[in-house]
């Protein structure tokens, strides 16, 4: 075995203390002779995509590398610095990326080389213990008005499989479809476009290539070259399946959503994700079934994950018209429920992407290449911290909380010592809850990336449904003495219930797409609901003076009543919540850490599935809209 160069330097450092010589003491980092003891280690790996399909554009990769007693840890992406999740009690670290080379700083006690460094592709990303996607069908405007904001609540987002005339029609929003703005601003928020037929006509008559090519060419053209890659079928017509088997991969097609042939409702995904000649097939299932007997399909996939002989699942649902009447409960309440029981509000266990960048993740782990090199020494700089997550809630000591109601019916009463809180829409009976929440930010230069706040609905009035929206408060209100006419004792509203834009409340900011609620008596009547104010939240950040709460409006177009759980209420877990989620400016690395390397012997990767093809089909060319020229761009490349 080569001496590692620290282990030189450690061995002369102990004579000269030894001797006892007078030692300088390094400005630049602590040596292995100060009292700490501590070790460098340095890792270097690089990521070969060479063999990932072309198609592939999301190739990210996570990977799980153990660094034994280390106390920090840095890490360089392609030379930039990455912001790493650290494990200390594992001694496992966990980083997500798309570069070719990494490097990895370790700094602590004891450190071992011989003990390090071993690595894994992760199986989902983020080592995730299970995997869901969300597709809407039919790109109807409700996914843009109700499921976008509701999902954005919780960080999620979903698919849209569109229906390639309505892309063409500049009568597709007053025909209750997204137009080519509506999708544009889905793909900006991080979803995904799919392919649904061109006309969506049900029958065999209507069952052909030509549909496929059509609403292909519709989302190329109209949404600045983009390239579906699922086509999710039809009315789950099975007369679909030996035309996309046949002709999806020369479309670009790489992946059909249909319903599984033996009602699977579950994917396992351990396994390679080779790619054939044929798209991947992916079951589905109704959103509005999420809940069938005793358990639920996430309870399902959960169990499967973390079972006595735990596998990796992908759950796929699908929903359609998001409003009042049809798929809003499903979405609305599967949503919060994962949210609060798998997902970062509960045991953070599950990956949520459109299906198509979940394929992307399993083909990418199952071609790219992993190597560990050799790495010289070198003196790391800054530590890139990564996002982090703060609750408050009322009691926990980093946050006051204070709450109330007012109410027109009872112009003069305070409710400050209420356990529930009642908002109501309707002229004449109007109540509105009102928060204060005096939270302390982390030390440092945190900004705000995501704020939430979350309420637990505990009983309607009437199943009617209502939005409720929120507005921060422009002026100081006493919580012991607040009443529908007054703020304080000494002073009045603007406008009764503090209704008067731009001196009782900032009427602007209930615009945005997170500050509405929509709230209706669904199945389950008593759950939270999460509303995003991460940029009423920023400003107070930024200005703690102008941090005078907020309080919730409802549309006065229905009339219809919720209480929600107080501040102040005996069951803790059910109080209101306001979760941060901040971010660090990433320092600037005072080391580029891109030395040559030759590799040394180490555990190579999982075994490689070797990629077999066959020359593509040749597609019928059909006689209208040119797609001669067309189709040549959809032929992506395939050795």
């Amino acid at each position: 075995m080569i001496p590692h160069p620290r282990s030189k330097l450690l061995t002369l450092l102990i004579l000269i203390g030894l001797l006892s010589w007078p030692i300088a003491e390094s400005a630049a980092r602590p040596t292995a002779a100060d009292a700490g003891q501590e070790e460098w280690l340095y890792l270097r790996y690089l990521i070969d995509r060479s063999a990932v399909p072309e198609w592939v554009t999301f190739r990210e990769l996570t990977l799980r590398i153990e660094v034994g007693d280390a106390e920090r840890v840095w890490a360089w992406a392609d030379g930039a610095l990455l912001p790493v999740r650290h494990d200390r009690a594992t001694g496992t670290l966990l980083v997500t990326t798309s570069a070719e080379e990494l490097v990895i700083a370790l700094q602590g006690q004891g450190l071992v080389e011989e003990e390090v460094g071993w690595w894994s592709v992760a199986t989902l990303r983020d080592d995730k213990l299970w995997a869901y996607s969300l597709t809407f069908d039919d790109g109807e405007y409700s996914v843009y008005t109700h499921a976008w904001p509701e999902l954005a609540r919780f960080g999620y987002t979903a698919g849209v499989a569109v229906i390639g005339r309505w892309l063409d029609s500049p009568d597709a929003v007053a025909s209750g479809y997204c137009g080519v703005e509506e999708i544009e601003q889905l793909l900006a928020a991080g979803w995904s476009v799919f392919n649904h037929s061109y006309n969506h006509y049900d029958g065999l008559g209507n069952i052909s290539l030509q549909e496929a090519q059509l609403c292909q060419e519709a989302i190329y053209n109209r949404l600045g070259g983009y390239r579906a890659t699922v086509f999710t079928v039809p009315y789950t017509n099975r007369g679909w399946q030996p035309i996309i088997d046949t002709y999806g991969q020369s479309l670009g097609l790489q992946l059909m959503q249909l319903y599984a042939d033996n009602g699977e409702r579950i994917a396992v995904v351990d396994g390679p994700f080779p790619v054939t000649d044929r798209p991947y097939h992916l079951g589905r299932r109704d959103i509005k079934l999420w809940v069938e007997g005793e358990y639920n399909i996430f309870d399902q996939a959960h169990g499967r994950a973390s079972g006595p002989s735990p596998q990796h699942v992908w759950v796929s649902l699908h929903g359609h018209n998001v409003n009042y009447e049809e798929d809003w409960c499903a979405v609305a309440e599967s949503s919060a429920y994962l949210y609060r029981t798998y997902g970062a509000g509960g045991s953070d266990e599950v990956w949520v992407a459109p299906v198509d960048q979940v394929y992307q993740y399993l083909v990418t782990r199952t071609y790219a290449v992993v190597q560990r090199m050799s790495e010289p020494s070198r003196d790391p700089g800054p530590t890139a911290v990564p996002p982090h997550t703060i609750r408050y809630r009322a009691g926990d000591g980093a946050s006051t909380w204070l709450d109330t109601y007012i109410q027109e019916w009872f112009p003069t009463g305070n409710f400050s010592r209420a356990h529930s809180l009642l908002a109501r829409s309707g002229v004449g009976g109007r109540a509105s809850p009102l928060w204060r929440i005096d939270f302390m930010p982390p030390d440092g230069e945190a900004t705000v990336l995501q704020a939430r706040f979350s309420v637990y609905v505990s009983g309607h009035t009437n199943p009617a449904a209502v939005d409720l929206a929120v507005y921060p408060l422009l002026r100081p209100w006493d919580a012991a003495t607040v009443t529908w006419q007054r703020p304080t004792s000494a002073e009045f509203w603007g406008l009764p219930g503090a209704r008067l834009a731009g001196v009782d409340h900032d009427g602007e900011w209930a615009q945005g797409r997170g500050h509405i609620a929509h709230i209706r008596d669904c199945s389950t009547p008593e759950r939270w609901y999460t509303l995003d104010i991460t940029d009423i939240v920023s400003r107070w950040v930024e200005h703690p003076e102008e941090n005078y709460g907020f309080l919730l409006i409802g549309d006065d177009r229905v009339s219809t009543g919720v209480s929600i759980i107080s501040a102040d209420h005996p069951d803790r877990e059910k109080r209101p919540l306001l979760e941060i989620i901040y971010s660090w400016p990433t320092p600037p690395a005072t080391v580029t850490p891109t030395a040559t390397a030759s590799p040394t012997p180490t555990t190579t990767a999982t075994a490689t599935p070797t990629r077999t093809s066959t020359p593509l089909p040749t597609v019928p060319t059909p006689t209208r809209l040119g797609l001669d020229q067309y189709l040549p761009l959809l032929l992506v490349g395939r050795s």
